[in-house]
C-alpha cells in the first residue's frame, strides 16, 4: 500500500495506461477486420465507414488515457498534505470509494467475460502465454504464496437467444431443472429469497444485489464462512447463442482453504452451466448436482485426491 497521496497516484497509473493498451488494441483489430469486407456487397461500405470513426475514437482515447497515466505516474514525489480525517471519514468518501471499487470488480467480470468468450473464438487457444502472478504474501507458511485473493470462474455457451437464458437463473420454476430443487420466489432486485438442495438438506439465504436485463446478475450468499458475490455475465452472440460467464468472489481463509474454496465453487458452477444447457438445448434433466455426491459413498470416495493408490 502507498505511504502518501503522490504515490498512491503513480500507483495506479497502470489503471489508464492498460486500459489505453486495450483500447489501442481494439482499434488495430477493427481495422484489421476491414481488410476482410467484400466490397461486392451493398452492406459492407457502411460497416467499413463505422468501424473507421469507432476505430479513430479508440485511438484518440489510447492517445488521452495514456496522457492521463503518465501525468499520474509524474507525482509520484508529491509532498503528503494535512488530511482532515473527520472529512476523510464521511460517508460521501466512503460512498465513493465504495462505487470505484464496485467499477473495478464490474470491469474485472466483464473483462474475464469477454476473455473466455474471444478465446472461444480463438478456438481455444491463447493469443500470448499468461505470465505467472508475481509472488507477494504467503498465506500458508508453507512456502506456498497467493499474490492475490483467488477468484472462481467459468463460463458455457448456451444455444439459446439470451433472453431464454438469463429468465433460467432468475425464475425457479425453471432453475429448479437443474441446480437447486425449490426456492422461495424469482429473483428480484433487493429481495431476499431461499434455495434449498433438498437431497443435501441444505438450504441457502440469497440476496440480489443487481439485475440487469438479459445482461448481469449479481447475488450475495453465505459462501464459506462469509458472504460472497456471484455474478453471472449473459453475452449475446451473432447467431442467436447466448455466452454465460460466471464469477464467485469475496473468498476469505487460509491458502489452502482458499484453494479448496475455488476449486469447490469453479466444479459447482461448471456443473450448473452443464445441466443448463442440457436442459435449454434439449429439454434433458441431467441431475449433474445431485449426482456430483451420491448417498452411499464414503468421503475417500468422492475424489481422486483423497484415494490410495
Amino acid at each position: 500500500m502507498s505511504n502518501t497521496c503522490g504515490q498512491g497516484l503513480a500507483e495506479r497509473s497502470v489503471l489508464p495506461a492498460k486500459l489505453s493498451a486495450l483500447s489501442a488494441a481494439m482499434a488495430d483489430n477493427l481495422e484489421k477486420h476491414q481488410r476482410t469486407l467484400d466490397f461486392t456487397d451493398n452492406n459492407a461500405r457502411a460497416e467499413h465507414d463505422a468501424y473507421d470513426v469507432v476505430a479513430t475514437s479508440l485511438r484518440s482515447a489510447a492517445t488521452e488515457l495514456q496522457t492521463i497515466a503518465d501525468r499520474m505516474a509524474e507525482y509520484r514525489a508529491l509532498p503528503m498534505a494535512r488530511h482532515d480525517e473527520r472529512a476523510a471519514g464521511s460517508p460521501e468518501i466512503r460512498d465513493a470509494f465504495e462505487t470505484f471499487i464496485e467499477r473495478e470488480r464490474d470491469l474485472s467480470v466483464l473483462l474475464n467475460t469477454f476473455i473466455q468468450q474471444d478465446r472461444a473464438m480463438l478456438g481455444g487457444a491463447s493469443v500470448v502465454p499468461e505470465p505467472p502472478a508475481p509472488v507477494t504474501a504467503s498465506l500458508n507458511g508453507e512456502g506456498i504464496a497467493l499474490s492475490r485473493v483467488p477468484i472462481a470462474e467459468t463460463g458455457m455457451l448456451i444455444r439459446r437467444p439470451v433472453g431464454d437464458v438469463f429468465e433460467a437463473i432468475l425464475n425457479p420454476e425453471i432453475t429448479t431443472n437443474f441446480w437447486f430443487t425449490k426456492s422461495s420466489g424469482r429473483l428480484e432486485a433487493g429481495k431476499r429469497v431461499q434455495w434449498d438442495w433438498e437431497m443435501y438438506n441444505v438450504s441457502v439465504p440469497v440476496i440480489a444485489k443487481a439485475i440487469e436485463p438479459n445482461s448481469r446478475i449479481a447475488i450475495e450468499w453465505p459462501g464459506h464462512g462469509s458472504p460472497t458475490t456471484v455474478e453471472w455475465r449473459f453475452v449475446p452472440q451473432n447467431n442467436g447463442t447466448t455466452f454465460v460467464g460466471v464469477i464467485e468472489s469475496g473468498f476469505t481463509g487460509s491458502g489452502d482453504e482458499l484453494v479448496k474454496y475455488v476449486a469447490d465453487s469453479t466444479q459447482g458452477f461448471s456443473l450448473m452451466l452443464a445441466g443448463l444447457k442440457a436442459f435449454l438445448e434439449h429439454g434433458v434433466r441431467l441431475n449433474l448436482t445431485a449426482d456430483r455426491y451420491p448417498k452411499g459413498l464414503a468421503e475417500s470416495e468422492l475424489t481422486l485426491s483423497s484415494s490410495k493408490a
